[in-house]
Order: structure tokens, then C-alpha cells, then sequence
């Protein structure tokens, strides 16, 4: 179904994140100590804002944004995870590619909550607190009604 919306698009975004360090307990007794590096050379996003009205209490109509067809994908083929620090660190890097899928899931569905939801509030929250007024800067007593 088309919407009306301004779509962003990308095809190609390279990443890495890095974790200074980090802890892990993985049993009672075990814990794992480390550093993490997650390298990811194609990532696609596509991102839609969709915009209509909405009132205010005081019966004023301002701008209201939604988010609308989201979607991430991160080629699992193409992400390189690296694991380094004690020694339950290094045996599980030997199997970093068991849950490169998990973590790519995770990071995807992180992308697309902060795109349908958080990005969409900010905006609203931000729309709400200027009460559909904006001061220009450069003149005084001037400001843009919308």
C-alpha cells in the first residue's frame, strides 16, 4: 500500500562498533572479561516519515509525524565480530560465527524501534513544545506560525 511519505534509502553503510571493555557472566563461577569489535560493510535502511495534523488542547493544529515502512537489513555474510581478553573470551571467539545471525537481529530490530518510535516521538514531543510557533532569530518579535 503506498503512503504519503518522504522515503530515505540506503543501500550501502559501512559500520564498526567498538566496546571498550566488557563483563559477562555466563555461569556462577564464570565470567568473561574482554573487548569486542563488530565490523559491518553492507547494511541497508530505508526509513519513511509520513506527515498529517494533529490538535493541540487549546485547539490549535500543528504537524504530526509518523514512521512508515522501516526496514533493515544487514548481510550476514559480510560482518566480521571480534572477541579478545581472558581466556573464556578467546574459546568463545571460536565460535563467533554461530552467532553473528543473533546479533545481526538484534541490531537490526534496535535500528527499526529507534526508527518507528523514537525518532517519530522526538519529533512530536519537539512539535508539541513550540505550540505551532518558531522565533526567527534575526528579527525580533517575529516568529513562523504553522
Amino acid at each position: 500500500m503506498r503512503k504519503n511519505a518522504v522515503i530515505l534509502k540506503n543501500k550501502k553503510i559501512t559500520t564498526r562498533a567498538r566496546s571498550g571493555q566488557f563483563r559477562y557472566k555466563v555461569a556462577p563461577l564464570i565470567v568473561a572479561k574482554g573487548h569486542a569489535e563488530v565490523d559491518m560493510n553492507k547494511v541497508e535502511i530505508d526509513a519513511g516519515l509520513s506527515f498529517s495534523t494533529t490538535t493541540l488542547r487549546d485547539g490549535r493544529i500543528i504537524p504530526y509525524v509518523t514512521a512508515v515502512d522501516v526496514k533493515c537489513n544487514i548481510n550476514r555474510f559480510d560482518i566480521n565480530i571480534k572477541l579478545w581478553g581472558d581466556f573464556i573470551t578467546d574459546v568463545a571467539s571460536l565460535f563467533e560465527c554461530f552467532f553473528v545471525g543473533t546479533v545481526a537481529r538484534h541490531i537490526e530490530d534496535t535500528i527499526k524501534l529507534t526508527l518507528e518510535k523514537g525518532i517519530p516521538q522526538i519529533t512530536n514531543n519537539m512539535l508539541k513544545k513550540t505550540d505551532g510557533n518558531i522565533p526567527i532569530p534575526v528579527f525580533p518579535n517575529w516568529e513562523v506560525d504553522y
